[in-house]
């Protein structure tokens, strides 16, 4: 092959790969694919007395691994870290990413009997920032009440 062929070669090469292919584009949000946008760490604390927080049938955006739920346990005087990541975005005109979870745990007596449970609430918000959070709890049928501090903490404490 002559110089000349080369040349022209390597020429439309560069024109037809700044037509197809755009630095942009490579970084916008929509090709991120199912990458984590966001992420966040929740604290779940047990501090009652005697009653063991047994964990069920987790849902949500949790990151992986999240243990077997039936395997999760608080005891007094413990607690229990949970993240939370931000799968779901749209784009235009700001970038807002969300994600939820739920955690619910039975309430048990030092006796092994079930006396209520439950339901931890996490949220994640982010909008082109750093991240949002939200914390909240359901008492069912059970002698604890619930504190939430700093949009990312649940304390579960004795009545």
């Amino acid at each position: 092959m002559k110089l000349g062929t080369v040349l022209v070669l390597f020429i439309l090469l560069v024109i037809v790969t700044s037509v197809f292919y755009s630095p942009v584009q490579e970084r916008s949000p929509e090709n991120t694919g199912p990458g984590i946008l966001a992420s966040s760490t929740f604290y779940v604390y047990n501090e009652t007395a005697n009653f063991t927080m047994a964990g069920y049938d987790f849902s949500g955006s949790f990151e992986e691994p999240l243990p077997d739920p039936r395997n999760h346990i608080i005891v007094p005087g413990r607690r229990s870290i949970f993240q939370l990541i931000a799968p779901r975005c749209s784009y235009p005109p700001l970038v807002v990413c969300t994600g939820s979870g739920v955690a619910p745990f039975s309430i048990i007596n030092p006796q092994g009997n079930q006396l209520g449970y439950v339901h931890v609430k996490l949220s994640l918000l982010k909008i082109s920032g750093g991240p949002l959070t939200g914390i909240g709890v359901d008492v069912f049928s059970a002698p604890v009440v619930a504190v939430t501090q700093n949009g990312n903490t649940a304390i579960i404490r004795d009545i």
